[in-house]
């Protein structure tokens, strides 16, 4: 097989150019995603008492 019947030299193809609304859409909902997370972790240790609960007695 020769380097140009090699599927690494096949033509990249063109990507469309990336809207900054839709960029901006995007990481909103990546911080969501995160909050979620962390806020499930939270509880999760403030039900099981763990010791990063600061409002233990």
């Amino acid at each position: 097989m020769t380097e140009q019947e090699s599927p690494a030299a096949a033509p990249v193809k063109k990507r469309k150019p990336r809207l900054p609304a839709i960029e901006y859409i995007r990481g909103i909902a990546m911080m969501g995603v995160i909050a979620i997370h962390v806020g499930s972790q939270y509880l999760m240790s403030a039900i099981h008492g763990h010791p990063a609960n600061f409002h233990a007695p």
